[in-house]
């Protein structure tokens, strides 16, 4: 995977949401999810595209954004002023619909990127907290398969990585590989909770050298999953720091550069989340595109796990 930063900007067409992950951190922003539409001004999402219709790809998310109506629009005139690559991210619920899915790819998407946590109803539905989440989910993946054999366009699955899950991972790995899937993301948890959310850490948030070991066991028992070019799903590895993830280095996910979100009430979590460096980090080979390590992580775990990887 590419190491560059893509620029990328975001679109936020709705704060609603059909499923209610238990790590989602969206929506414990006060008022967020109230109405479809809510914080959303159409007028600002139009010049935001207009201004940046230069760049590469465009991505629609935030909420759930098959939720707004009038998203099939949005696409459209995304493409009209030049985006190459139009993302959504979605949780894959509404693809169940197969003619839905053909209108997205009729309007301009190139991409869907749909979130799956669990390879069984039972872990997916502990995650997502909402009854026949895996199956609506299961049958959009089935049908974007399928349409991939008509049409053009890439289907990236995000899968969260937490203390429920991880345990599971090479089983989900196992069961995408019924789909035709281009990239499955492994992106671990953020431990970016607020409130009475941070209770949350202890059940949710594993150590990262404890992923990073269960990942590369399971690289090393099947390498085809992880090579784009052997006719599997390449698996790329997001928000897990580069000295616990050395042995992976070649599945490291690139960097998005957020340019824009047209709300700008609501905070991007990342920006609002602390990160550092330790006294160490500056003699680590990888120092220089390491962002370092969230806070709320080492404050409960420490700096022990933190290595510098060496030239």
């Amino acid at each position: 995977m590419s190491k560059e930063d893509i620029e990328t900007l975001h679109v936020s067409v709705g704060y609603a949401c059909n499923n209610a992950c238990i790590f989602c951190m969206e929506s414990n922003i006060p008022g967020l999810y109230d109405s479809v539409r809510r914080l959303i001004s159409e007028g600002r999402m139009y010049r935001d595209m207009d201004t940046h219709g230069h760049m590469r790809k465009v991505s629609f998310g935030r909420g759930e954004p098959t939720l707004n109506p009038d998203l099939p629009k949005y696409v459209a005139y995304a493409k009209k002023v030049g985006f190459r690559d139009i993302a959504v991210i979605s949780n894959g619920r509404r693809y169940a619909d197969r003619d839905y899915c053909k209108t997205l790819i009729g309007s301009g998407v190139t991409e869907f990127i749909v979130s799956v946590h669990g390879h069984t109803k039972e872990l997916h539905e502990t995650l997502t907290r909402r009854k026949d989440s895996f199956a609506e989910t299961t049958d959009g993946l089935k049908n974007l398969s399928d349409l991939k054999q008509e049409q053009s366009f890439r289907i990236v699955v995000n899968h969260v990585v937490n203390k429920t899950n991880c345990p599971f991972i090479g089983d989900f790995l196992k069961y995408m590989r019924g789909y035709s899937i281009d990239v499955i993301v492994l992106s671990v948890v953020q431990p970016i909770w607020w409130g009475n959310r941070a209770k949350l850490f202890p059940a949710l948030m594993p150590r990262y050298s404890d992923v990073a070991k269960r990942i590369d066991g399971i690289r090393r028992r099947n390498p085809e999953w992880f090579l784009p070019d052997a006719g599997g799903e390449c698996v790329s590895i997001i928000d897990l720091p580069w000295c616990c993830s050395s042995p992976l280095v070649g599945n490291i996910g690139f960097k998005e550069k957020r340019v824009s979100e047209q709300d700008e009430r609501a905070p991007d979590s990342l920006a609002v989340a602390g990160k550092s460096k330790g006294l160490r980090c500056r003699e680590c080979v990888y120092d220089g595109i390491c962002d370092g390590v969230y806070d709320a992580y080492t404050s409960r775990f420490g700096w022990g796990e933190f290595v510098p990887v060496k030239r």
